[in-house]
């Protein structure tokens, strides 16, 4: 009997790996969920469906980059990125990003004055 019950066991998981391996299975509710990039190997998906996973045991740094910018992501605010480890990192499998503020001095907090004379360090 012990036997009949490993055999089952083993058919699940050979069916479930088998299901998850057909990238181009139908869903019946099309997910409104799309993905474009390198790294997908297509654009739509089941719902529920795993798009991306990055288990963060290193930083892979052809999936993340910084954006060096001064533009802010489009949202209005004055904000510039830096390509620096101290800021995004990876220790013990979790993935950290640890905002920095750089500014003159203490004034600028209260007066909103930022003198960006010489540039960025980007533009050096």
């Amino acid at each position: 009997m012990a036997s009949q019950g490993w055999k089952f066991a083993l058919y699940c998981a050979i069916l479930v790996l088998s299901s998850e391996a057909r990238p181009n299975r139908e869903c019946k509710t099309p997910s409104v969920t799309t993905a474009s990039g390198a790294l997908v190997s297509r654009s739509s998906f089941c719902p529920g469906e795993l798009i991306f996973e990055d288990n963060f045991d290193t930083l892979d740094l052809e999936r993340w980059q910084h954006e060096k910018t001064l533009g802010g992501g489009g949202n209005g605010e004055f904000q510039f990125y830096l390509n620096d480890r101290q800021n995004s990192f990876v220790e013990d499998g979790i993935f950290y990003i640890r905002p920095t503020m750089l500014t003159d001095d203490e004034d600028f907090l209260r007066s909103g004055t930022l003198d960006v004379n010489g540039g960025s360090p980007y533009d050096q």
